[in-house]
């Protein structure tokens, strides 16, 4: 992602030094002989640190406020340097540095350099807000993404178990009309939570009940479901709606779950760094055949919709002739929209 938060911390802090070293360059080293020494370097320095957070959480953010901002920016930056350039000329004619010549003329030696000084950092300020303003226009829009990664999860879950529901209602009607009930359970679930963008675990492994329900009634076959939590603190972690019960169902789909000897393994776990570890493992069916119900669209979406959330999260498939394993890696981080 472009705007990770390390990267930027350090553009800001880089803008800032920036502001600093222009007017250590210019007032000791470029034009040394039009400034006296470290007094001028520490007032300028003063003025234009100054100048600098003016520009960036003033002038530039009203500016952008209104519906033209490149006619009130230059108005008020011109307006800003010319009212600090009018307080530094009364302090130069009070301490002797400017002098009103007979002629009617102004005797300034470093015009030119306390004006360039002035300009400068509020240039800089105004390249700061503005990569402050993308931050936050790149936070919104991956805020957005995910909201449509996430309202995905539900209708694929529904299309699949509603795929499986038309076949039975053609062959087994009596069968059929029994899986209203646990279904309806599961969205009323997703109604309560799909506001949410996350939401504890353990309220998504309240469902399983339901989805075992569900694809009793499908198959004929009770769900082999066997689960191993190392820490209870897993249970508080918050992940997207819809993510276990998609991923179990995308192995109802392709492997094999009704035998004893052969179950569905979920593993969970908390790392050491705060993520949670969740691993699920079970064995392809003969033949790799593909369902009728499947989208192959799950895989994908969790993909997808974890990459938006940050580089430590992501998801694993280890996909043989036998065994067919998923691991998923997952911090919670919430992306808000402003």
């Amino acid at each position: 992602m472009p705007f990770r938060k390390s990267n930027y911390k350090t553009t800001q802090i880089i803008l800032w030094c920036l502001a600093i070293f222009v007017t250590a360059w210019i007032v000791l080293g470029l034009c040394a002989a039009a400034f006296s020494g470290w007094n001028d370097f520490i007032a300028m320095l003063a003025i234009n640190i100054g100048l600098f957070a003016l520009s960036r959480y003033l002038i530039a953010p009203v500016s952008y406020s209104n519906r033209k901002p490149f006619l009130y920016l230059p108005i008020l930056y011109v307006v800003t340097i010319g009212i600090v350039f009018f307080g530094l000329l009364c302090v130069s004619v009070w301490l002797g540095a400017a002098t009103w010549e007979h002629e009617g003329d102004w005797e300034i030696s470093n015009l030119n350099e306390v004006i360039s000084l002035l300009v400068l950092p509020a240039f800089l300020g105004w390249m700061s807000y503005l990569i402050d303003r993308a931050k936050i226009d790149w936070d919104n829009l991956l805020a957005l993404e995910a909201e449509v990664l996430r309202s995905h999860f539900f209708p694929h879950f529904l299309k699949n178990t509603l795929s499986a529901f038309q076949i039975l209602a053609i062959k087994k009607p009596n069968r059929a009309a029994k899986i209203a009930e646990p279904l309806m359970q599961i969205f009323r679930y997703y109604n309560d939570i799909h506001d949410q963008q996350t939401h504890p675990l353990g309220t998504e492994m309240e469902q399983l009940e339901n989805l075992c329900k569900i694809y009793r009634i499908q198959r004929s076959k009770k769900l082999r479901l066997v689960i191993r939590c190392a820490k209870e603190a897993v249970y508080n972690i918050k992940v997207p709606a819809m993510l276990l019960m998609t991923l179990i169902e995308n192995c109802c789909l392709y492997g094999i779950v009704d035998d004893p000897k052969r179950p569905l393994h979920l593993t969970l776990d908390l790392l050491p760094d705060g993520r949670l570890y969740m691993c699920l493992t079970n064995f392809r069916k003969q033949g790799r055949t593909t369902s009728e119900e499947s989208t192959q669209l799950g895989l994908p979406l969790i993909k997808s919709l974890l990459k938006i959330y940050g580089e430590e999260n992501r998801i694993d498939v280890i996909d043989d002739t036998k065994v067919f394993t998923v691991m998923v890696l997952w911090k919670d981080v919430e992306l808000k929209m402003t």
